[in-house]
C-alpha cells in the first residue's frame, strides 16, 4: 500500500495490529525461554516503576494500553492549531520533547493534511526523548 493513501483510521488499525503482533511474539519468546511474564508488571508506574521501552514486550504493552488515546488526543490538539490558523502557511516544523515512539508525529501529519491551507506542505519533525524506544511508528515524515 502506498503510504500517502493510508487514512488515519488505517494508520490506527495498523498501529494496533503491529503492537498486538509484537506483544504476542514477545510473550512467546519469554515463555519459550521460561522467563515468565513478570517483566510486564513494570508497565504500570506504581511505586516509581518505569517500563523498559527498549524491551519489545514492555514497549508493545505500553503502546497498546496508551498509544491509541495519545495519538487521538495529540491529533485533536494539532487540529485546533490548524483549524484556527494559529501558524503561518508553509512547511510545519515541530519539536517534540519526550517524543517516545513518535506518536505525535503521526497525529500532526494527519491533522495537517485535513486542512487545505496546510495539506500541500511538509511536516518537518524533530523528536527527542531521554529514553531510546528503538522504534518510530511514523517513519514517513522527515
Amino acid at each position: 500500500m502506498c503510504f500517502y493513501e493510508e487514512t488515519f483510521k488505517m494508520y490506527m488499525e495498523r498501529f494496533i495490529c503491529e503492537n498486538c503482533n509484537e506483544l504476542s511474539c514477545a510473550i512467546d519468546e519469554l515463555n519459550n525461554k521460561n522467563n515468565g511474564l513478570c517483566c510486564l508488571r513494570k508497565v504500570n508506574f506504581n511505586c516509581g516503576e518505569i517500563p523498559d521501552y527498549s524491551d519489545p514486550a514492555q514497549r508493545s504493552l505500553y503502546l497498546l494500553r496508551y498509544g491509541p488515546s495519545y495519538i487521538t488526543e495529540y491529533r485533536a490538539a494539532y487540529e485546533e492549531i490548524f483549524k484556527f490558523n494559529h501558524v503561518i502557511r508553509g512547511d510545519i516544523k515541530v519539536l517534540s520533547i519526550g517524543c517516545g515512539s513518535f506518536l505525535d508525529k503521526a497525529s500532526a501529519h494527519y491533522a495537517m493534511k485535513r486542512y487545505a491551507n496546510f495539506n500541500k506542505f511538509d511536516l518537518i519533525y524533530y523528536g527527542v526523548d531521554i529514553k531510546n524506544w528503538g522504534i518510530d511508528f511514523f517513519p514517513f515524515e522527515k
